[in-house]
């Protein structure tokens, strides 16, 4: 998704709305009780954008477990 279409979904979906949003995701744990939220969203600008910040957040996990390694690598190169 182009920053420019985020801008316009976050837009579409109001202010107060997202913040609301955003605190729901930052709040959430593997714990099933903090996923609930989840079965309340309905709209469907709502769940493009949680799925957008899934998304993200699962690169930066991903990038940063590849420079884990990349790191681990090269201290190990350097040990031998």
């Amino acid at each position: 998704m182009t920053k420019q279409n985020y801008e316009e979904l976050k837009n579409k979906i109001g202010t107060a709305r997202v913040d609301e949003l955003r605190h729901y995701w930052n709040e959430e744990t593997e714990d099933e009780e903090t996923q609930e939220w989840r079965e309340e969203v309905t709209a469907t600008a709502e769940q493009i954008l949680i799925e957008e910040w899934d998304n993200s957040y699962n690169a930066g996990i991903l990038k940063l477990c590849e420079k884990i390694l990349e790191a681990e690598r090269a201290f190990k190169a350097v040990a031998e």
